[in-house]
């Protein structure tokens, strides 16, 4: 059954299509005819907090395995199902990648260059950060030209000062879209409980609170409950999408089509749409990480204003990327007490979070659970520059 024409349909409502449809509306001269169709529901943040330890939450692998079968042994995929996508489950950390990122193969000799570069991107960089009120300080930064943040950046931790005294080319203060102060919209400033998953007090910034009202416009239908199974295309033009909602299969035409499904769940629509040239759903990459701790002597590491105030970039600048992986280093203000009288807060954590460079036996495939309606998360091994990215960290930070 036909569901009609439109001008444009959506899958998702997570980033990609919320910012995509922001710029459509934008630069539209007629406000387009949208269909966005979502798998998931639509929550309030208070049912997001009542279903918290709920088999039946969005945010539990209960759910996450009912949708897809990861046979990773090195990566548990977080995402969510329903209204905002990923922006109800990310940590919103906020840094940009530095120009050299843009050029992996040319200056390293690894990965693909990207098609466009960093001063590409830089004016995007600068709506979202303002979209999405980031908090950041707008003096000292690793980016090249003029930053301005929205927000003053989080108050430093003990650790963070000293660490930039020691390295002041290497460590800066960590941007994010957790506010440091509260916002007109009613959104709060962090309270730095580090929770930020599913933020108990509305912080972070979330498709919910933030640019929800894109789907409020009066020529965007916007349905929940709906699986897009395909894309249907003609002389290889996407044309459509199947969806099925209800246990029932339906068709909807539109001039263009926009997948904002995650990583995941867009390679599943375009392997089951005949739309592989090869590359499609392979490659996939993680974000492995390596958690430090260590001891301080009379330096408290628990007195920064939000989950991470610093980012250090020492495994990352003028690394031999080719040979070990770059590591972005957060300096995280969580609770890692110790157990010594007056030493309590005595510790810092580093969360070391390598780049992951692709390998095709890590994959996306059909294949999953009722007849290929799900799929299958084939992760084997990560890069031999991520693995001695890894093991040069573990020495390095050996006690």
């Amino acid at each position: 059954m036909n569901t009609g024409n439109y001008d444009v349909i959506a899958v998702g409502t997570g980033f990609a299509t919320s910012f995509f449809l922001h710029k459509l509306f934008e630069k539209s001269k007629r406000p387009p005819r949208v269909l966005v169709l979502e798998q998931g529901q639509r929550y309030s943040h208070g049912d997001l907090l009542n279903l918290r330890l709920s088999s039946e939450s969005p945010y539990s692998n209960n759910l996450r395995s009912k949708l897809c079968e990861n046979k990773s042994a090195y990566v548990d995929w977080h995402f969510f199902t329903g209204f905002g996508g990923g922006s109800n489950c990310w940590y919103a950390a906020t840094p940009r990648f530095l120009p050299e990122d843009f050029q992996l193969k040319t200056l390293f000799g690894v990965g693909e260059d990207w098609p466009y570069g960093y001063q590409d991107l830089e004016p995007f960089y600068a709506e979202a950060e303002q979209m999405m009120q980031v908090a950041g300080d707008s003096s000292r930064h690793p980016y090249p030209g003029k930053v301005v943040y929205p927000q003053k950046p989080h108050i430093l931790s003990c650790t963070d000062k000293l660490l930039m005294e020691a390295f002041p080319d290497m460590v800066f203060p960590a941007p994010s879209a957790r506010p440091s102060a509260s916002l007109p919209n009613g959104r709060n400033g962090c309270c730095n409980n580090s929770v930020c998953t599913l933020c108990p007090i509305d912080s972070k910034f979330t498709i919910l609170n933030g640019l929800s009202s894109i789907y409020d416009a009066e020529t965007v239908t916007l349905k929940y409950g709906c699986k897009v199974l395909s894309v249907e295309t003609k002389n290889g033009v996407a044309t459509g999408v199947n969806y099925e909602t209800a246990g029932k299969v339906f068709t909807a035409n539109a001039d263009l089509v926009c997948l904002g499904a995650n990583a995941i769940f867009n390679a599943h629509i375009m392997l089951n749409s005949d739309l592989d040239d090869g590359i499609v759903g392979r490659g996939l990459c993680g974000k492995p990480s390596v958690n430090v701790e260590v001891d301080l002597n009379g330096i408290s590491g628990l007195n920064g204003s939000t989950y991470c105030t610093a980012l250090c970039y020492n495994f990352y600048k003028n690394r031999r990327r080719s040979h070990e992986a770059a590591a972005l280093i957060e300096c995280v203000n969580r609770p890692m007490l110790r157990g010594e009288y007056g030493k309590w807060t005595d510790r810092i954590e580093f969360v070391f979070m390598f780049e992951s460079f692709r390998q095709n036996e890590n994959q996306v495939r059909l294949g999953g659970l009722n007849n290929n309606s799900a799929p299958v998360i084939d992760f084997k091994a990560l890069s031999p520059q991520t693995m001695a990215g890894i093991e040069r960290v573990k020495k390095d930070t050996e006690a």
